[in-house]
């Protein structure tokens, strides 16, 4: 399937959900979404082996218990597994990583000792007992239940829900999985008092699920900024760079942006920075709550990133700054001076030339980087530029310095793992740009590229990081990602000494189009045509497609006699009545009932040589 977005902004955001069924009373959730529940609560862990794995097979005990209802209530901040210091319990020591847990337990009245003087931290939990625990944090006593126990304990926790998806039954030791299950039903389910419970705790509920990703955040340690010697937590599991999860491990490098959740063993890595003039500050120089540079707006995230770019702090408007990024682009540092140091290579947007404040003349480069980003600059000096070209601006302190880049290209095929170009090894966070030549273009994702063969003249330039893996590659018109199609019905060329004019009418996804153009003409004519387009979407090129009767379709593919064909997953199929065209899906058109003229492009790039217009005309 091919992925990839046209370019309008980019935006880094955390996505994190899970889905579920909703009962009666509380929500019944999946194994993984309840592993991640309370995993992000804290409730669970995985084990000191730094994985993830909650062993959820075997059987919970009674410290542990302690710990999940700690994790769970009002109390849980502050809590730790190095020991009161002091023997609560005969069988309890000073050091005994449960010793915390187990003393919260006992004052809240959620667990007692025996009347021998010891706690059993180790022994198992019965299902009755797990009950009897929770419908206490829940505000439920034995005063409050009708019956005794364990009865009424049992009966409560099934009406509440809790029992839900647990598998244990009275008399039962209960497992890791079904205390996980218990747990998460809890969250959703009512206390005594009539409020659920999670409301209690600072989380909403929706669907009958608690809202995860603000759990998330809620638990989330940061945003840090990495300095030279700084690492992540060591029993960090999973690693998402950018909000991409990485396959391996993960080496913070100076100024990285991360933010941590120890429940969950997960960081959150950003490494993205803009360098560039500080040209305005909002609402205020003194204290600014947003930054303008490089021809976009940031919201400053932290109070130190604010008194950075304040005038209270030394900053002025017109110097070069870095902005350090974290989640949702916010700022969260900065850094001044000397510091500022940085390199964007990209297709040059647009480039113009005009006086500066001093009467100077001055060029305000506008730069398509490889992350889809539009950055602006401006350039004291600066060689000729064009839409389209391959520059790299460097900034140093306050100079900043643009040099136009020859072509450095490579051709090969691209791997189906979509991990290699030939013998170039692609990093697992390369970014991929494809330009239309004329200063627009497209993100692409390295699977719209997979078994595709990419010729030299499609790859214009190419960054490796220090392992030798390409990290930034940029390409022009190498993938179908900078053409639209449609359905031409008119086709209209004046040709005259001295003077071309030419106008096409078209329905493009349904929607009349007309394109009317002055010194130029194309060779298209009515039926199937493809365009390349500019930022306002307006036409650079337009290219005749490839006629065939079809004999066959089944889904994404068609059949032209001998010929097979792929269909495009975003093929326009149109019903035609006489000279009319309606839109309609594929569903609806089939060879027993219409006669079906397929329009292919053979544009031999990544994506191409597929069916992209379909008419269907019904058979008499």
């Amino acid at each position: 399937m091919k992925i990839m977005r046209k370019i309008t902004t980019v935006l880094l955001v955390l996505s994190l959900a899970f889905a579920g069924s909703v009962p009666a009373f509380a929500a019944s959730y999946s194994e993984s979404a309840a592993q991640d529940t309370v995993m992000a609560l804290g409730i669970m862990t995985g084990y000191s082996d730094g994985t993830r794995d909650l062993r959820l097979g075997k059987n919970l005990t009674r410290a542990q218990l302690a710990k999940m209802l700690s994790a769970a209530s009002n109390f849980r901040e502050g809590l730790s597994e190095k020991g009161l210091g002091y023997s609560l319990y005969k069988d309890v020591p000073g050091n005994h990583w449960a010793g915390e847990y187990i003393k919260l337990a006992i004052e809240q009245g959620w667990m007692s000792g025996y009347s021998d003087g010891s706690f059993k931290p180790d022994k198992t939990v019965k299902l009755e007992e797990a009950c009897s625990a929770l419908l206490k944090l829940l505000g439920y006593t034995t005063v409050t239940l009708s019956g005794s126990y364990p009865n009424a304990q049992l009966t409560k926790a099934s009406q509440l829900g809790i029992l839900d998806n647990v598998k244990a039954v009275k008399g039962e030791n209960i497992t890791r999985r079904d205390c996980m299950y218990m747990f998460c039903s809890a969250l959703s389910a009512k206390t005594y008092s009539g409020q659920t419970y999670a409301n209690l705790l600072g989380y909403t509920v929706s669907n009958g699920q608690v809202n995860y990703n603000a759990i998330v955040l809620d638990r989330m340690a940061g945003p840090f900024i990495a300095g030279k010697r700084n690492s992540l937590p060591a029993d960090t599991v999973n690693v998402y760079l950018n909000g991409k999860l990485q396959t391996g491990s993960y080496a913070l490098a100076e100024n990285d942006v991360y933010y941590t959740n120890e429940g969950m063993q997960t960081a959150w890595v950003y490494n993205s920075k803009v360098s560039g003039k500080l040209t305005a500050l909002s609402p205020s120089e003194s204290s600014p709550a947003a930054a303008f540079v490089a021809g976009k707006s940031y919201s400053l995230g932290t109070a130190d990133a604010s008194s950075a770019l304040s005038s209270l702090g030394g900053s002025k408007i017109g110097s070069t700054v870095t902005l350090l990024l974290g989640m949702d682009d916010a700022v969260v540092g900065v850094l001044l001076g000397s510091s500022v140091n940085a390199e964007y290579t990209g297709f040059v947007a647009s480039a113009i030339k005009a006086a500066g404040d001093e009467a100077e003349l001055v060029t305000s480069l506008s730069l398509l980087t490889s992350d889809g980003q539009i950055r602006s600059f401006e350039l004291d000096r600066a060689p000729a530029l064009k839409p389209g070209q391959l520059v790299t601006v460097t900034l140093s302190g306050d100079s900043i310095s643009a040099k136009s880049l020859s072509s450095k290209s490579i051709s090969g095929r691209v791997n189906y793992s979509a991990t290699a170009i030939g013998e170039y090894k692609l990093a697992e966070n390369v970014q991929i740009i494809d330009s239309n030549g004329n200063g627009g273009g497209s993100i692409i994702e390295p699977e719209a590229l997979a078994g595709a063969e990419l010729k030299s003249n499609h790859v214009k330039y190419y960054i490796q990081n220090t392992r030798g893996e390409i990290e930034e590659l940029f390409l022009e018109n190498a993938t179908d990602a900078n053409w639209s199609f449609g359905l031409l019905t008119n086709a209209v060329s004046l040709i005259l000494p001295g003077s071309i004019t030419s106008s096409y009418t078209a329905i493009v996804n349904g929607v009349p189009r007309v394109f009317s153009f002055s010194g130029v003409a194309y060779n298209v004519d009515k039926g199937g045509f493809g365009y390349t387009f500019d930022a306002a979407g307006n036409p650079l090129s337009m290219k005749q497609l490839t006629r065939a009767a079809l004999t066959s379709l089944n889904g994404d593919s068609a059949m032209a006699g001998n010929m097979r064909l792929s269909v495009a997953e975003n093929v326009q199929v149109y019903l035609k009545d006489g000279d009319s065209y309606y839109l309609t899906d594929i569903d609806n058109v089939s060879v027993q009932r219409h006669e079906l003229t397929a329009w292919y492009d053979d544009l031999g790039i990544a994506g191409g040589g597929r069916i992209r217009v379909i008419t269907a005309e019904a058979k008499q």
